[in-house]
């Protein structure tokens, strides 16, 4: 049992790093171009900055799911919930299972579970990571 739960981390770390990578080169072909640069510190920094946009993006992401786990934005949910006009006018039976208070609210939350996506955090900062020492080597070529 603990074996398939490594086996599907792994998994879901090597299909987002997949993916960061897939973002990588879309941004090298198509917005950066470093074939048609002159020197190899501007291909240097033209990768750097391919590694760097997505890391941002992919470890933003994946903080913003961090905080959100631990029930940072419930207050938000909460008010969008209560006073937002989303669904009462097209689904009437809404605004019976909407939750009477805010403690049912969290507790409702509570009870379906909350989870976040520590491989986007982590793929993200690997990623800003190679950035940084990318930045470096540009800066002191």
């Amino acid at each position: 049992m603990e074996e398939n739960k490594k086996r599907a981390r792994l998994k879901t770390y090597l299909i987002t790093t997949a993916v960061l990578l897939f973002f990588v080169l879309l941004m090298l072909f198509t917005v950066e171009k470093p074939y048609e640069k002159e020197t190899a510190a501007d291909v240097v920094g033209s990768i750097c900055n391919c590694f760097t946009v997505p890391g941002v993006l992919f470890a933003g992401v994946g903080g913003l799911t961090f905080v959100s786990s631990q029930g940072v934005f419930d207050g938000l949910g909460y008010a969008f919930s209560t006073f937002g006009l989303h669904n009462i006018w097209f689904n009437r039976s809404k605004l019976e299972e909407r939750p009477k208070n805010y403690y049912e609210y969290k507790e409702k939350k509570n009870q379906k579970g909350r989870h976040w996506y520590p491989n986007l955090l982590f793929v993200g900062l690997a990623s800003l990571l190679i950035g940084v020492a990318l930045t470096v080597v540009y800066l002191l070529m």
